[in-house]
């Protein structure tokens, strides 16, 4: 600011600012246009399908990763979203595997609750024929009810084990060229490597 003798003045400091505000928009405009918002850098790392085969590890079947380290549900949904068979199938073995172990638990309480009756009844000093039939009937139950829990844990398994294969084929075809060299006939009549691409 310039004040003058008659007592009027000149500001600059407006300019300035507003010089300023200029310069630093135009570097956020061009920034922003260079530089790829969050949700189209998500929707460009979705389009490209990482070469990362799966495999199924230990006896409870849990999927791992092409070093063996075993992934959670949240990871191997997350990197098979790439090839959305494999994600159905992961997510309906996994429904399916959950439902088995819920109806098991009845199975092996109603099972074990049925051995404990039959077997206290045998050790004590007076057998009773209503509790023998008791504790077999509650055997029975748990028998009943953990046949289904067994089938349906085993289509889980089976549904995830599809998923990872579904998995790793999607991604080989995406990472396989349709290149081939074959030796063979020409349709000439003569011998040689045929070029197909």
């Amino acid at each position: 600011m310039i004040k003058y003798a008659t007592g009027s003045r000149d500001v600059f400091a407006n300019v300035v600012e507003d010089k300023e505000k200029a310069v630093e928009k135009e570097a956020t405009t061009t920034m922003s246009a260079s530089t790829p918002s969050l949700s189209q850098q998500n929707t460009q790392s979705k389009k490209e399908i990482p070469y990362e085969p799966l495999s199924i590890r230990g006896a409870r079947g849990r999927v791992a990763n092409s070093y063996g380290v075993k992934l959670s549900q949240y990871e191997v949904r997350e990197i098979t979203s790439n090839v959305p068979e494999a994600l159905d199938l992961y997510n309906n073995g996994m429904r399916k595997r959950t439902a088995g172990m819920i109806i098991g638990i009845p199975a092996t309480l109603f099972c074990l609750a049925g051995v404990i009756t039959t077997w206290s009844n045998e050790l004590s000093d007076w057998p009773d024929q209503d509790t023998r039939d008791i504790g077999t009937a509650l055997t029975v139950v748990g028998v009943a009810i953990g046949i289904p829990s067994l089938i349906t844990s085993s289509v889980g398994n089976k549904r995830i084990r599809q998923s990872v294969n579904a998995y790793n084929k999607g991604i080989k075809q995406a990472h396989t060229s349709d290149i081939s060299l074959n030796f063979g006939i020409t349709s000439s009549g003569g011998i040689g490597l045929v070029l197909n691409f």
